[in-house]
Protein backbone atom coordinates (compact mmCIF):
# COMPACT_ATOMS: atom_id res chain seq x y z
CA UNK A 1 0.00 0.00 0.00
CA UNK A 2 1.54 3.27 -1.11
CA UNK A 3 -1.13 5.66 0.17
CA UNK A 4 -2.03 6.77 3.66
CA UNK A 5 -4.50 9.00 5.48
CA UNK A 6 -3.86 9.53 9.17
CA UNK A 7 -6.12 11.93 11.04
CA UNK A 8 -5.16 13.00 14.55
CA UNK A 9 -7.56 15.20 16.51
CA UNK A 10 -7.78 16.51 20.05
CA UNK A 11 -10.75 16.73 22.38
CA UNK A 12 -11.90 20.34 21.96
CA UNK A 13 -13.02 22.54 24.85
CA UNK A 14 -16.80 22.33 25.47
CA UNK A 15 -17.43 25.70 23.83
CA UNK A 16 -15.75 24.65 20.55
CA UNK A 17 -16.19 21.77 18.11
CA UNK A 18 -12.70 21.84 16.64
CA UNK A 19 -12.07 19.17 14.01
CA UNK A 20 -13.62 16.38 16.07
CA UNK A 21 -16.95 16.14 14.15
CA UNK A 22 -15.22 15.89 10.77
CA UNK A 23 -12.64 13.45 12.12
CA UNK A 24 -15.36 11.19 13.50
CA UNK A 25 -17.21 11.31 10.16
CA UNK A 26 -14.08 10.00 8.43
CA UNK A 27 -13.69 7.36 11.15
CA UNK A 28 -17.26 6.13 10.56
CA UNK A 29 -16.70 6.05 6.79
CA UNK A 30 -13.56 3.95 7.23
CA UNK A 31 -15.44 1.56 9.55
CA UNK A 32 -18.09 1.08 6.83
CA UNK A 33 -15.40 0.33 4.25
CA UNK A 34 -13.68 -2.17 6.56
CA UNK A 35 -17.02 -3.89 7.21
CA UNK A 36 -17.87 -4.18 3.51
CA UNK A 37 -14.56 -5.46 2.16
CA UNK A 38 -13.11 -8.64 3.62
CA UNK A 39 -9.50 -8.16 4.68
CA UNK A 40 -9.43 -4.43 3.92
CA UNK A 41 -8.88 -3.35 7.52
CA UNK A 42 -6.01 -5.78 7.99
CA UNK A 43 -4.26 -4.53 4.86
CA UNK A 44 -5.12 -0.82 4.90
CA UNK A 45 -6.10 -0.12 8.52
CA UNK A 46 -2.63 0.73 9.83
CA UNK A 47 -2.20 3.42 7.15
CA UNK A 48 -5.80 4.70 7.06
CA UNK A 49 -7.07 5.60 10.52
CA UNK A 50 -8.41 8.30 12.78
CA UNK A 51 -7.06 8.77 16.30
CA UNK A 52 -7.79 11.04 19.26
CA UNK A 53 -4.63 12.43 20.81
CA UNK A 54 -3.93 13.46 24.37
CA UNK A 55 -1.27 15.97 23.28
CA UNK A 56 -2.15 19.60 22.63
CA UNK A 57 -3.33 20.62 19.18
CA UNK A 58 -0.23 22.72 18.54
CA UNK A 59 2.05 19.83 19.55
CA UNK A 60 0.62 17.32 17.05
CA UNK A 61 2.92 18.21 14.10
CA UNK A 62 6.10 18.21 16.21
CA UNK A 63 5.13 15.11 18.17
CA UNK A 64 3.79 12.96 15.32
CA UNK A 65 4.88 14.47 12.00
CA UNK A 66 8.31 12.88 11.81
CA UNK A 67 6.93 9.50 12.88
CA UNK A 68 4.29 9.51 10.16
CA UNK A 69 6.74 10.69 7.50
CA UNK A 70 9.11 7.85 8.42
CA UNK A 71 6.33 5.25 8.59
CA UNK A 72 2.69 6.09 7.78
CA UNK A 73 1.56 3.00 9.70
CA UNK A 74 3.46 3.90 12.90
CA UNK A 75 1.74 3.67 16.27
CA UNK A 76 1.44 7.07 17.90
CA UNK A 77 2.07 7.54 21.63
CA UNK A 78 -0.81 9.10 23.57
CA UNK A 79 -3.19 8.50 20.64
CA UNK A 80 -6.00 5.97 20.31
CA UNK A 81 -8.99 5.14 18.15
CA UNK A 82 -12.11 7.12 19.03
CA UNK A 83 -14.65 5.20 21.07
Amino acid sequence: AAGACRIVFTEPPPERNGTKPQSLAVHRALRRIWASAAGAEQVLGPRYRVERSEVGHGDIPRRYGWRLLADPSASLPKASAPS
